[in-house]
């Protein structure tokens, strides 16, 4: 029962369900159980695993580099575009 009902829960985001992440994470995830059901798992594959059964799926973040200068990026991109 309480697997169905985190199931409901993260179908919207941690903000609305008072977890200050962006996202559903790993540990935004582990705060949420935490609270609402007094239970922790014993390690990450547990949390991964609910959020595999409520149709999550990961995504590594795109690497950027912070001295990037987007004019300098912008230009290159357009001077090499195929015609």
């Amino acid at each position: 029962e309480q697997r169905k009902e985190i199931t409901c829960l993260i179908k919207k985001t941690p903000l609305s369900q008072g977890i200050g992440a962006p996202f559903w994470s790993v540990s935004a995830l582990r705060t949420l159980v935490k609270e609402r059901f007094s239970v922790m798992y014993a390690t990450p594959p547990s949390y991964r695993a609910l959020l595999y059964e409520s149709g999550f799926s990961f995504h590594r973040p795109e690497k950027k580099y912070r001295e990037q200068d987007p004019r300098k990026v912008r230009d290159w991109l357009v001077s090499t575009k195929k015609n």
